[in-house]
């Protein structure tokens, strides 16, 4: 028996994550300008105040992950 990847099971898994990042994810909808310039406020403000927290992708993911509703 060959198994090729249609005859796996990843329909639970693949539903598993979309609904994980349903539930990440920010709405799509369209920021306002007022939102827009609040969240580049915000990061220049915590760019500024420790710039080495900054330093490389992981960081900048991590901080995304903190404050999602931020950036």
């Amino acid at each position: 028996m060959v198994c090729t990847p249609a005859a796996l099971p990843v329909a639970p898994l693949t539903e598993t994550v979309l609904t994980w990042l349903r539930g990440a994810l920010p709405d799509s909808a369209p920021a306002s300008p007022e939102e827009c310039r609040a969240r580049r406020a915000f990061v220049s403000e915590m760019l500024e105040r420790s710039p080495e927290a900054f330093a490389g992708g992981q960081d900048v993911a991590t901080a995304m992950a903190l404050f999602p509703d931020r950036f």
